[in-house]
């Protein structure tokens, strides 16, 4: 996704890798969307949202980060996450979903 430019996720996309440099933005209201990609990296400026901290994800929302064999040069394989490419730029990666009534650790 080109710097400067803001695409919403409406409806599944598969792609082979998935570099963000401007905004992805997950429609909210849509139930089982799905984001199949090698990698997704979010970088530069970038940012991906999945919700908000007032508006969190409530329905079901899935990235599938395929064995494709797509490699990032620093990153390696298969990871869902951000790098900044240079300057004062900080991509952000942004997953607000359901409030958890129960949680565990170990």
């Amino acid at each position: 996704i080109p710097a400067g430019e803001r695409w919403l996720l409406d409806a599944d996309m598969s792609v082979r890798t998935l570099t963000i440099l401007g905004e992805l933005l997950w429609d909210t209201s849509a139930d089982g969307l799905t984001l199949f990609a090698g990698y997704v990296l979010v970088s530069g400026g970038g940012l991906l949202q999945i919700g908000t901290s007032a508006s969190p994800m409530l329905l079901r929302a899935t990235v599938h980060i395929r064995a494709n064999g797509a490699t990032h040069e620093t990153l390696g394989e298969r990871f869902l996450g951000s790098h900044p490419s240079s300057g004062d730029l900080t991509p952000r990666l942004e997953i607000y979903g359901r409030p958890l009534t129960r949680t565990w650790s170990l």
